[in-house]
């Protein structure tokens, strides 16, 4: 593995939180250039007053990418305080590689998240099977019904009763809807 991406890696483990944050930081750009293929000087350009240039230069194979989603993912299941931001970097990771680790972790622990970890994995989801060419629409959607993840939203939003948090149930509503329609047009 790089060795600026096992630092990332150490630093989402210290007990500072915006070091922490920095890192998960830091490894969502590194996920995002990769899911769309940029080059570093797009790269320079969209995200360089954000994170630093060795930052940037860091291309890591498929290998590496699949490695650090699920190093996120463990890390969240184990209960990091940081969830939210954890489950929009795996967000910004390439379909093909991101999306069944998220389908996987919502299916197993939805139950657990809170509403703002809820709404940023549901966004995270949204990213992944409906945003991101680098997966058809029909190979999303059987990794989405592989997993019945749908009826776990649904039944996680149910649970809710009364939601507080402002863009829950759009997005909710969104993922459900857009679900249910590509069944229709099957």
């Amino acid at each position: 593995m790089h060795p600026i991406i096992q630092q990332l890696i150490e630093a989402i483990k210290s007990q500072e939180r915006q070091t922490r944050q920095d890192a998960i930081t830091c490894l969502s750009y590194i996920l995002e250039a990769q899911a769309w293929n940029l080059t570093l000087e797009e790269k320079k350009s969209r995200f360089g007053s954000y994170v630093p240039e060795k930052i940037l230069e860091v291309e890591p194979d498929v290998k590496t990418l699949s490695e650090i989603i699920e190093f996120l993912k463990e890390t969240i299941a184990n209960g990091h305080e940081q969830t939210s931001e954890i489950l929009f970097a795996i967000g910004k990771a390439p379909a093909q590689l991101g999306l069944l680790p998220m389908v996987q972790f919502l299916t197993q622990r939805i139950n657990e998240l809170s509403e703002n970890e809820f709404y940023q994995a549901l966004v995270a989801l949204e990213r992944l099977a409906y945003f991101d060419e680098s997966l058809s629409p029909s190979q999303a959607m059987k990794i989405l019904d592989q997993q019945k993840l749908a009826e776990h939203i649904a039944t996680k939003v149910l649970s809710l009763g009364a939601i507080s948090h402002a863009d829950l149930e759009g997005t909710a509503l969104r993922v459900l809807s857009r679900a249910t329609l590509n069944h229709l047009v099957e």
